[in-house]
């Protein structure tokens, strides 16, 4: 069954993907790729075609394959920050990855990090839900390709207190060794922005 999406509207769209409900179920998302990165990756020169014919669909898949990764080597107080994800569906915007939709406490999707600092402020909660996040990241035997501030969802989870989710499941696992000094390297030049991030909005994470 293809999931129809165009003609809907987005709820979010990122740099490399885009985010619809679910049209079945508003309890869950669907994000493909952006239309402009799906037809690029669809329009290959004729060798590139023959010898990758499903090249618009690696990424999507790339990414549920790390989203297993993670359900699979991660403490159980990381996987509170990471949203359930439910598999890769057929839609006509290319493969999607259906997962649980982030909420605000009113229902409405979550806003990223960026935005909720911008619309409410540095609150203590706020503030608290930042480290939390923090010290499951930085005790992780894995990297993020990126972990701005645009990738994190802020739920609210009831009497006040705030989760940060991260929605992005694309993630390099630091055990190859050929690549270990490197990636660790990146991690650290990562976290260190992540740092200075919370510092200029008043977070120490020292």
């Amino acid at each position: 069954m293809i999931l129809h999406l165009a003609g809907r509207t987005p709820i979010g769209q990122g740099a490399v993907k885009t985010v619809y409900r679910h049209p079945q179920d508003s309890r869950l998302i669907v994000k493909v790729l952006r239309d402009d990165i799906y037809r690029r990756r669809l329009q290959m020169r004729p060798i590139h075609a023959v010898l990758f014919p499903f090249r618009h669909r690696i990424y999507i898949r790339r990414e549920y394959r790390a989203y297993l990764y993670i359900l699979a080597t991660a403490r159980e107080v990381f996987l509170r920050h990471i949203p359930k994800c439910f598999g890769v569906v057929q839609t006509d915007k290319g493969d999607g990855i259906v997962s649980e939709i982030v909420c605000a406490a009113d229902g409405s999707p979550a806003m990223d990090l960026n935005e909720y600092i911008r619309t409410a402020g540095v609150s203590p909660m706020l503030a608290a839900a930042i480290k939390e996040v923090y010290e499951c990241v930085s005790d992780s035997r894995w990297t993020s390709y990126d972990i701005g501030f645009q990738n994190f969802l802020v739920a609210e989870i009831g009497d006040g207190k705030l989760r940060l989710m991260y929605c992005e499941y694309d993630h390099v696992p630091l055990l190859r060794r050929w690549f270990a000094g490197r990636l660790d390297k990146k991690r650290q030049r990562r976290l260190a922005r992540f740092i200075e991030n919370c510092r200029k909005i008043g977070v120490d994470l020292r």
